[in-house]
């Protein structure tokens, strides 16, 4: 492909295959030297800039992936994926409210596709308005569409609306599910374990509560619940995480981020 390019330079196709090429690999600066190079030579073609948008917000540069995907949507305003990468952007810099009517243009777009919803109701459970998450997430989960982890970050939502309203057993089973298609840090593992303590399971809040304090021994809401759980002095189950910390008061945890 880059044998391609140099061979004719100005090959449109060839040089937005070598840079998706780029991007596989973790190129991105290789990548965005092409695709600038595109946007100069075809500037009415919404697919370099949108791609240029892409590399930029990969590399953090937010300013200039802002930039790039406001030319891609000026030549095409219907554009699925600029719009959405135009409502992450709005997100990041915390426009919750312009991200939401990005979200939901992207959704007359397309009304099939599953990103959308889901940040959406992201959006919503952020701002406490997990009645109006849930649907949307609950249609996710019914779409053909939604691959493995868009089915786990709507479970794993679906998840934290439900807490939010106390309706614990439905918490811990949506957590549970999300769990299982994400890469959990040491507060979700708390986070499920919260739940299924609510919801009576003492097994599954012991086994989430394990791979929190290994992740995160220092965590004073996870041993604090841990004690809580197994009826020992909070300062016993710090020494037994390898924590220093002060022991926390897990009924007061914060029970959904």
């Amino acid at each position: 492909m880059a044998a391609a390019v140099r061979r004719n330079p100005r090959d449109c196709e060839a040089r937005l295959e070598l840079s998706d090429l780029l991007v596989q690999h973790g190129s991105l600066d290789a990548a965005a030297a092409h695709l600038q190079k595109l946007t100069a030579d075809s500037p009415d073609d919404p697919r370099s800039h949108f791609r240029l948008a892409q590399v930029r917000y990969h590399q953090q540069r937010y300013d200039d992936a802002e930039h790039a995907v406001n030319a891609a949507l000026e030549l095409d305003p219907a554009h699925t994926q600029a719009l959405l990468l135009r409502g992450r952007l709005q997100e990041l810099r915390q426009r919750d409210n312009e991200a939401l009517a990005t979200y939901y243009r992207a959704l007359a777009a397309d009304a099939d596709q599953v990103e959308a919803p889901l940040r959406i109701a992201e959006i919503h459970i952020r701002h406490g308005r997990p009645q109006l998450a849930a649907p949307l997430l609950r249609t996710v989960l019914e779409s053909h569409k939604a691959c493995a982890a868009q089915q786990a970050a709507a479970n794993w939502a679906l998840g934290q609306a439900y807490a939010t309203e106390n309706r614990w057993d439905d918490a811990a089973q949506s957590l549970t599910l999300g769990s299982q298609g994400r890469v959990m840090n040491g507060r979700d593992w708390y986070q499920l374990a919260y739940a299924c303590y609510q919801s009576g399971n003492s097994a599954g809040a012991n086994e989430a509560l394990a791979e929190s304090l290994r992740l995160a021994p220092q965590d004073e809401s996870a041993t604090a619940l841990f004690a809580l759980l197994n009826s020992a002095p909070p300062a016993a189950v710090v020494h037994q995480a390898g924590g220093t910390v002060p022991p926390g008061d897990a009924r007061n945890a914060v029970r959904a981020n």
